[in-house]
């Protein structure tokens, strides 16, 4: 539990958590395991016939979204779940609520702040989506942010260990050496499980991996071994699915993904009724496509891809993947978010969060009145609060236990790992 050592917070707070609608405990939709369908497909490939091959997928599992879902999944949408929250808070008998949201959890917590102010009580916004604007605006960075995650805090982290890795002793050297990695995978993808593994599995593994840095050893000693593997006669079949299934593996219980990438998190909880094991990634995509406009379609979404994959290549070409486009029936508006009324509520944020980037935190910041933030500079960990930074834990439980809040400020990050230091449990 990702609060179990805040102890100054779990002696002032009753701390509650809640299954979202749709998704674990809750009554469940599904897309029918649709979602993942294509993810075989490289989308660097560039040709008619391939594109075209993704751009079906994606129709086919969103169509299905919305067929397996029935009735119930026009109804999941943050709307409706902010007045789930309020009827959580009226059965607990309480006049106001606190709230410590990551990455979606932020715009919900911002749409239930603006929609119930009077019920509002401190708010924390832990790395934070651009909640003030729509879901296509706001996951329209997230290439860039993947990005610049992984060329400025990774690729230079296993660069400074080469004699350990052998990826290159600079960052773009070491990006070069994945990139021979992956045109071996693109060349000859490998069977896992019944399931082929190729550049495009690759690359949503490294992207899950890449939200906190207690992942990157483990990245990287994989990585090591399908450079060694790539680099051989496919002698080392059985060593290579190792690898690849160590790789793979690490990422399933990495959390939330990016909207172009399966999340590979199981919705639903082991032997209870009525649960769907996609019901995670099914709210993932239902909920941004019921609510707010979506505007492209399958010739905006190849051109969008394609402009994205020159600029930020990991998962811009990728960018393919729209769902909302396919999305049938109108979406209900969202509401204004300007923060008017709202009281001070505190966003948190590093410099190079890769699923929220921080441009589009300041935005919402900027757009959101009486709003707070702290930068963690140096930092690119996905959720701050409760983590390894003592100095953020102790702002924002001033805020949360006192009712002290911040000005604007600057914190320093958490060191990197070292290689052999023991990987972090995820909260």
């Amino acid at each position: 539990m990702r609060f179990a050592d805040q102890d100054r917070l779990r002696q002032n707070q009753d701390v509650i958590g809640f299954d979202p609608r749709g998704t674990g405990r809750s009554t469940n939709i599904t897309c029918g395991g649709a979602i993942g369908t294509g993810d075989s497909l490289d989308p660097r490939d560039r040709s008619r016939d391939n594109l075209n091959l993704i751009l079906d997928a994606t129709e086919y599992a969103a169509d299905s979204c919305q067929l397996k879902s029935g009735e119930l999944g026009p109804l999941i949408n943050t709307f409706q779940t902010t007045h789930d929250m309020d009827l959580l808070r009226t059965l607990l008998n309480r006049d106001t609520i606190n709230w410590v949201g990551y990455s979606a959890g932020t715009w919900l917590g911002a749409h239930y702040a603006q929609r119930f102010p009077e019920h509002t009580g401190r708010f924390v916004l832990d790395s934070a989506t651009e909640f003030t604007t729509t879901w296509q605006r706001s996951f329209d960075w997230q290439p860039l942010g993947f990005e610049r995650r992984w060329r400025e805090d990774f690729l230079p982290w296993i660069a400074q260990y080469d004699e350990r890795y052998g990826f290159g002793t600079t960052g773009e050297q070491a990006r070069q050496t994945y990139e021979d990695v992956r045109a071996a995978l693109a060349e000859e993808p490998v069977e896992l499980d019944g399931q082929t593994v190729g550049p495009n599995e690759l690359d949503s593994a490294i992207a899950g991996m890449l939200y906190s840095k207690s992942s990157f050893p483990t990245l990287a000693e994989n990585l090591s071994s399908l450079r060694e593997l790539t680099g051989e006669a496919r002698t080392s079949s059985t060593r290579m699915l190792d690898a690849v299934r160590s790789l793979v593996d690490e990422t399933k219980s990495r959390g939330p993904q990016p909207l172009v990438v399966d999340g590979g998190v199981d919705g639903g909880v082991d032997g209870a009724a009525g649960q769907a094991d996609d019901a995670y990634d099914a709210s993932f995509w239902t909920i941004p496509c019921n609510e707010g406009p979506w505007h492209g379609n399958r010739t905006t979404a190849t051109m969008q891809s394609e402009l994205m994959g020159r600029q930020w290549p990991l998962l811009g070409w990728g960018w393919l993947i729209q769902p909302c486009i396919f999305w049938e029936g109108k979406p209900i508006e969202l509401q204004e978010m300007d923060g008017e009324g709202v009281p001070p509520t505190l966003i948190v944020q590093s410099e190079n969060d890769p699923a929220t980037p921080l441009e589009g935190a300041q935005r919402a910041h900027e757009n959101f009145a009486g709003s707070r933030m702290i930068t963690v500079t140096d930092e690119g960990d996905h959720g701050i609060y409760a983590g390894d930074n003592p100095a953020v834990d102790r702002v924002v439980e001033d805020y949360l236990v006192d009712g002290v809040v911040p000005e604007d400020q600057s914190l320093p990050g958490a060191p990197l790992p070292t290689p052999d230091a023991p990987q972090a449990a995820n909260g």
